[in-house]
């Protein structure tokens, strides 16, 4: 097995392992068509539930423009670098290569200042997970550069635009809208039979169970691939077997989810721990309750906007569970 990184769900693969996503890729390839020619292309906005392709597919298609033209890139990723500060301060960064960027001494208005300085030179920057930004009008600020496009990457529009100021809408609203659906079982089985290929283990592993794995997987590449990785790791550490058994596949699907939940949870900051912390304390507990116990441990509150968004990206990532509707809503821990 030579390329181990093939069974990682955060893998960015080459286009020639892409199953199921070309059209959606090249339709992000030509919305880049600009910046062949020196311009800075629109802005362009990616959909669709977790798992299904969306920032492997630009993050794809940025590596392929960098091969071809003149152009700074950057990627944050909004669940993790959700504040006004710390956002412009990585994107800066990351597009300045070669020029040294203080944060301390650095003001934001100089960050901005130094971003506007080449108009000429095209600028991408990858805001994954858009909707958890604490104050939306960052997206202005770095709209308003000359030469500087973004890519915004989120579950749902709706999710983008909540909490956005309408000065803000009318400007970043404008570009090309990408979405992605859920996957099937049978694209999720041959996107997992494609790597098996490229590890040259295609027969340990039967078309029937990569159809079990892909119709236990909700739809999500990220849960199949794990999934697929566990089952082969049991195989693995059954000493003499080679092959994947029906059991292992059963127990890896039972597994996979929990793993992942255990990767976001490690992920978490400070913020985001203390309400998974709150939650954990108080179970079931309302959102009105999670807020007034986290206001009582923070020094500078954040909004119940906030807190409402990050609560919901915590459950789609599976680390808390959502009971009930409108009044009667209640957070648990999985």
């Amino acid at each position: 097995m030579l390329r181990p990184d093939l069974l990682s769900h955060d893998l960015i693969p080459e286009r020639d392992l892409v199953v199921h996503r070309s059209d959606e890729l090249n339709e992000i390839t030509q919305a880049f068509d600009p910046v062949l020619d020196g311009r800075a292309p629109m802005n362009l906005f990616l959909f669709g539930p977790s798992g299904v392709g969306k920032t492997m597919t630009a993050r794809i298609a940025v590596d392929e423009l960098e091969q071809e033209a003149a152009v700074s890139t950057s990627y944050v990723n909004c669940w993790e670098t959700y504040e006004r500060n710390d956002l412009l301060y990585t994107v800066t960064d990351e597009l300045l290569t070669g020029e040294t960027i203080h944060r301390q001494s650095t003001s934001r208005t100089e960050w901005l200042e130094k971003l506007g300085a080449d108009p000429q030179h095209p600028r991408i920057v990858i805001l994954d997970e858009v909707d958890q930004l604490e104050d939306k009008k960052v997206l202005y600020e770095l709209h308003e550069k000359p030469a500087l496009s973004l890519v915004c990457i989120a579950n749902r529009e709706e999710g983008l635009f909540s909490g956005m100021d309408k000065r803000t809408r009318s400007r970043v609203v404008i570009g090309n809208r990408i979405e992605f659906d859920d996957y099937s079982t049978s694209q999720l089985a041959s996107i997992l039979k494609k790597r098996i290929e490229q590890l040259s283990l295609i027969n340990v592993v039967s078309d029937r169970q990569f159809e079990r794995i892909g119709s236990s997987s909700n739809g999500d590449a990220r849960i199949a691939i794990t999934t697929l990785r566990l089952a082969i790791e049991a195989a693995r550490s059954t000493s003499g077997r080679t092959d994947v058994t029906n059991q292992m596949i059963a127990e890896a699907v039972d597994q996979a989810e929990n793993v992942l939940r255990l990767e976001h949870l490690d992920r978490l900051n400070d913020f985001q721990q203390t309400l998974y912390e709150i939650v954990e304390d108080r179970e079931p507990v309302s959102p009105g309750d999670i807020y007034d116990e986290y206001s009582e441990r923070a020094v500078n509150p954040k909004t119940k906007r906030t807190i409402r968004s990050h609560l919901g990206k915590m459950v789609q990532y599976h680390i808390i569970v959502e009971r009930g509707s409108s009044q009667k809503k209640r957070y648990l821990v999985r």
